[in-house]
Formats: C-alpha cells, structure tokens, sequence
C-alpha cells in the first residue's frame, strides 16, 4: 500500500523498522531528494540531513515525543539532495509500538522550498511596503539582541494580549519563552545561520496565557527581525486528532481511493472536512464526480483526466455538501494489481482557497501600487515642469484699493469650493490670483496643476485634459495621466479658457457637473475631486453671442467672478512693483551698487498707458537695468503713435494675424525647423499651426 500511496503524492515516504533500524523507501516518492529508491538502500537517513544540529535536534524530538507518548512530531529541516543542493522540507513522522517497544517510524518529507521563498520575498518586501506589515495578520517585530523591542505591529501586539505602546515598554519578547532551553537552541542557530525560519515554540502573553507560536527571525546587524504567527489553534486541533496508525491518516491533504467507475472506497478526516461532510461513512459508496462542479454538456471528472494526461497536479473547483464551490489542489494516480492492470484511482486533495485568495488580494495590491507609482511619476513629472516655469513676479505687489477689494475678494472665496472665474487683461497676473486662492485653500498641500488653453492645439487639449490610454490614437505609444485625473484632491488652474474649442466645452462642463469623466480609448469612469479656478483675457459674454463659448459653462464658471484692474488703474502702485522688479534684477544681474529712479522718471512711468500692464513694465524696467549706465536708470517708453497710427485701432487678434503674417512671408512659410517661423515666435510648431488656423491665415 505504501508503494501505491507513494507513487501519487508528491511526497518523499520512507519507513524505518526498529531494532535492526532497516530503512525502506517508497518507489516513485524519493524524487524530492533526486535519488532512485535502490540508491537510498542500505543507507541511514542521516545522510541526507545538510546540517548535523538537525539531525540532533530531529533524533532529540523523536526521542521526547516517544517519551511523552505522542506518537507524532512534526518540524522543518534542510536536506541534501542528489546533486549537493540544500532544499527545506517538513518532516512529518509517525511512531508504532508494539508490546511498549518502538517497532516502527514512518515519516513523510515534503519539498516547502516554494513556501521557503514566498517568506523570504515576504521578509523582503516588508520595509517597501509597511502599510502591509501593519495591517498584516502575522506579528511582525524588531528587536535588539539582548531583546528590547525596536518596533511591533499591531498583530503582534494582540497576538501577545498587549496593546502596542505596553508591548513596547514590556519585557523583551525573547524572554517570553516558556522553554529557555528551546530558546537558546534557537539563539544559536540565529547566531550560527544568521536566521531561522518556523521554529515553533510557546511563549507566555500579557496574562501569562502559553500560547504556541511559529516564529522566524533573521539578524541583521545588531538587530534581529522576526515574525510571529499565532498558530495554538493549530496545536489544538493536532492535540484532538486521533492519530491513525497510517501515514495517509496523518496527512493533512485529503486522500481518497476510488474505483474504476468513481465510486469511494476509502477517505480520511481530512477529505470529509474539506469536503463538508460529518462523517466518513457518508462518502464511502458515493460516486466522485459529485464532487466537482459540473461543465455545461455533461459531467467533468477531473480526476480521470488528470490521469489521462499524466499531468502531476493540477488545481480545479470542488464541491462541497452544501453546493459552495472552493478552489482545490489535486494529485491522482492509478492503483494496479500484480499484473499492472488499474484497480483503483488514487487522489490526493489540498483546500487552497485561502492561498487563492492571498494570491488575488496580492495581485490587486501590486495594481494598485502601480496605479500609484503611474500617478506619482506623472506628478513628479509635472512638478519638474512647474520648477521650469518663469512666473511674471513673486509676489502680488500693491496698496491701491482696486487691488485690495481684488484681494479681499480672493480672501472671501479662497477656503470654500467654489468655482472661481478670473478675469482681466493679458499681463494683470491672473495666474498668481489663482495660485493664491490655492494657498489660502485646505488643499494647499497638493501641487497646483496648470493648463494652458491657447497654448496647445486644439486636437491635443483633450489629451492633456482628461488623458489617454495606450493605442486611442495616432502616437499614443503609452498611457498619459490627464491633469484632471492629477489634480484630485488639488486645485485645477485652466487658463485662456476662452481658447477652449466649442467641442470640448460641453465635456468640460459634465466633469465640473458629475467629477466624472474617460480617458481617451477607455470607456472606465474615472473620477476626479478637483477644485477648479478658470482665468481669461476675453469677454466671454460676448464669445456666448458668437456662439465662440456654451452659455450654460459660463453660468457655472462665473459662480464668483474675480476682475483684476489693468495697470493703468493702479498708478499709486507702480513705484512699489517697480523697486521690486529692481531689487529682483539686481540679485539676478549680480549689481550690488543702490540703481536711483528719478521723480521725473517715475511720473513718467505712471501716466504711460501700459497696455501689456505689470509684464510689460517688468521687462521696461529690465530693460532699462541692462542698459542703465552709472547708477540713474532711464526708461525708454513707447511713444504713442508707435502703438497707435492717427486713431487706426487694432483688436490683438488683429496684431497677432497681421505679425504671424509678416513673419511667415519672412521664413518663406517655413513653419517648423531651424530659422523656421516657429523658432522666431518662440512658439511650438504646433501651437502656430492652430494659430494659423485660428486666425484664418493660409499659405497663398
């Protein structure tokens, strides 16, 4: 029976007879350790053991648990395979008596390799992923050598009936054990190995309750790192097996022997449990595909198809009593007679539903992670951007009272969620209004994130917007974040929203409406909890009435409209922007000598028109600095029929067509490259296209 049981399991299942301590291996199972069965004859197990101490520490079990009467041990050991290498296994032994003296030990060893490296890329992981430690089920600690903890997670703080800051304070946790003597043995193979892995002991809680414990520690540098899982349960549930006088009844897979036809002849405990039945007499006569969930088009039975294929394991759904389905590890092999001819089917069966389900909730967390890591890259990037940009000024500079109503307007609305509306003429520095409604906002420690409206064509705003999944079109060679998506939980500056083309305006105002919006080729409904402050040189009543802009956005932009006065109406402030602009320059250019502005210089200033406002005084004046001989500095202001010939008016619009123009016939209509059109106006090639097709211009 032993040769049958050994051919289906995965397991190595040897037996030694006593006295003469004869030792006979299973055919087929000694695959774990890379030797053919007639190799392993005539030879003790011990050569097989990779460190002495473990033989030792095995022969010491064995010898305490045939004293105590335990008829079984259970531990984990290394051993040598064949080829030299090292491999983990368990050990699972069973001990016979026959008139009070030790007639037999069969024992069981099975490969946990596979489990070894899941602990250990666990371990690994642990100081990337805190979070995971403290919320993990297992008690995670670190300690010094001489045990004062360092660090405890909350599972470790109720596996010990502690609360976390008594634990910390506590006695050490290696002084918590019950037998010293284990303990020390432990510390020594610490010491030796530099870690430890599953040595099961019993330590002593906060009430002095003994409770069993798997425990794993791995010292690094003066300190030791360790797990601890709280496995009494498990203690008590082996204290309450009865122990059968066959290994399969030992086994903590479920073994079943079927017929030909699928009918059960032989369970143990373990199978009825899994299966969800009360008693072995319940199975015994049933046929086995009733317990597996049934294929449409008739009955599956993976058993008999996982012999015909002479695969080793395979996993599949299995059924329990009550119709629940689990997921379910399987091994199966034929039982023949003398004569090789099939007899019996043989499985063995492993619940692994929880394994599954470790598995899936690992994967969903390394997404997430990415998610994150995606999220974070793009912020990154866009911090990167942000340092990159020159802002006109540092500060918002000024006393006179259009400005201060400006300021108490932004001070009113700051703290709420409103949409906020910013107007005023190009150069009044509308964005640092933005940026300090930002800051006076409760989301101030998020990054601000910009979108300029009129400086991306119109085909790549809605990419930039509301992002792009890899494919959705021409170019897209990766997913793209959307500022939308970037600015949860910040602030969404959109600036020249006048610029916006009418298509987009509509999907505008849904996510204003709903915080709900789709990437560009994915129809997944992201949302998006982002606070939106829109600015614009245009009038956008009038954009409405040329049907330029959707009335119905400009009702939900304008909830607080914020209007910024031209420079022109703030003469009383132009000597405080002008010192600031010169004490900013000075630092730059690295002048140390004191740079004087004349009287008459400074009437000059203030009753010039500014139509570029405060940015075009910051370049007169840094102008004015490069130029400046001595220490006096001279303004050079436009005269006024520069600007405007005998009352002939021009809208901008009609300056920037009439000056793209001239440029243009200039390059020969070069648009892109080296001494291109693009490279004159500082502008991206692109940007001038949408320009030129904004403003009706074509090449003749």
């Amino acid at each position: 029976f032993l040769e049958h049981l050994t051919s289906a399991v995965p397991d190595a299942i040897y037996s030694i007879k006593m006295p003469e301590r004869t030792v006979i291996w299973g055919n087929d199972s000694f695959n774990v350790l890379g030797y053919e069965p007639a190799e392993c004859i005539g030879h003790s197990v011990k050569m097989f053991y990779a460190h002495p101490e473990d033989y030792s520490a095995v022969g010491d079990l064995q010898r305490d648990a045939i004293r105590k009467g335990d008829g079984m041990i259970s531990t984990e050991v290394m051993v040598l395979r064949k080829d030299g290498s090292a491999i983990p296994v368990e050990l699972t032994a069973s001990f016979y008596k026959e008139g009070g003296k030790l007639s037999n030990i069969t024992a069981m060893v099975r490969d946990i390799s596979a489990r070894r490296q899941a602990e250990d890329d666990l371990r690994e992981s642990e100081s990337k992923y805190r979070g995971l430690v403290d919320n993990s089920l297992v008690g995670v600690f670190t300690t010094t050598i001489d045990g004062q903890l360092l660090f405890v997670n909350d599972a470790m703080a109720r596996i010990c009936d502690f609360d976390r800051p008594e634990l910390m304070i506590a006695k050490g946790v290696l002084d918590r054990w019950v037998d010293l003597e284990l303990r020390e043995k432990m510390l020594a193979v610490l010491q030796k190995h530099g870690s430890v892995t599953n040595f099961e002991a019993e330590i002593l809680t906060n009430t002095d309750r003994p409770i069993h414990v798997l425990f794993s520690a791995k010292q690094i540098g003066e300190n030791i790192i360790g797990m601890l899982m709280d496995i009494s349960e498990r203690k008590q549930a082996e204290a309450d097996l009865k122990l059968k006088d066959s290994a399969i009844e030992s086994s903590i897979n479920g073994i079943g022997i079927a017929e030909l036809d699928g009918t059960l002849v032989y369970v143990n405990n373990s199978f009825v449990n899994m299966w969800g039945y009360q008693s072995v007499d319940e199975l015994l006569g049933r046929n086995v595909v009733d317990f597996w969930e049934r294929e449409e088009g008739g009955v599956f039975n993976p058993l008999k198809a996982l012999i015909k294929k002479g695969e080793k394991v395979r996993e599949d759904i299995g059924k329990r009593k009550d119709g629940s389905l689990f997921d379910v590890e399987f091994s199966a092999n034929m039982i023949n007679d003398e004569d090789g001819n099939p007899m019996y089917m043989f499985g063995s069966f492993l619940d692994i539903t929880k394994r599954k389900k470790s598995e899936k909730q690992l994967r969903d967390a390394y997404e997430n992670i990415e998610q994150l890591q995606k999220h974070l890259q793009a912020e990154s990037t866009y911090l990167q951007e942000e340092i990159k940009l020159e802002h006109n000024f540092e500060n918002i500079i000024g006393q006179s009272e259009d400005l201060k109503y400006v300021l108490h307007r932004v001070e009113q609305v700051a703290p709420l969620e409103s949409t906020v509306l910013i107007q005023g003429e190009t150069g009044t520095g509308k964005e640092l209004i933005a940026r300090a409604l930002h800051q006076l906002s409760s989301r101030r420690k998020r990054t601000l994130v910009k979108v300029n409206c009129a400086a991306l064509p119109s085909e790549l705003i809605e990419n930039e917007l509301f992002g792009s999944e890899k494919g959705a079109y021409t170019g897209a060679a990766t997913s793209q974040i959307g500022r939308f998506e970037l600015a949860n939980g910040s602030t969404l500056f959109l600036d020249e929203i006048g610029e916006l083309p009418i298509a987009l305006q509509a999907k505008l105002l849904r996510v204003i409406e709903s915080g709900e919006f789709e990437r560009l080729g994915n129809a997944r409904t992201i949302k998006s909890d982002a606070r939106i402050i829109t600015a614009t040189n245009r009038d956008l009543v009038e954009e409405v009435h040329n049907n330029h802009f959707r009335e119905d956005l400009l009702y939900r932009l304008k909830i607080f409209p914020i209007t910024i006065p031209p420079l022109r109406d703030r003469i009383d402030d132009i000597p405080l922007l002008v010192n600031n602009f010169v004490r900013l320059f000075a630092r730059i250019m690295g002048r140390s000598r004191t740079l004087k502005i004349s009287k008459k210089s400074m009437q000059k200033l203030q009753s010039y028109s500014w139509p570029g406002n405060v940015r075009e005084l910051r370049h007169v004046v840094e102008s004015s600095m490069i130029t400046a001989q001595g220490n006096a500095l001279h303004f050079d202001l436009p005269k006024a029929n520069d600007i405007i010939t005998k009352g002939d008016f021009k809208s901008l619009e009609e300056m920037e067509r009439q000056h793209i123009l001239e440029v243009l016939q200039e390059k020969n209509w070069k648009i892109a490259g080296e001494k291109s059109a693009s490279s004159i106006l500082d502008i991206h090639p692109n940007t001038l296209r949408s320009r030129m097709q904004k403003l009706g211009i074509k090449k003749p």
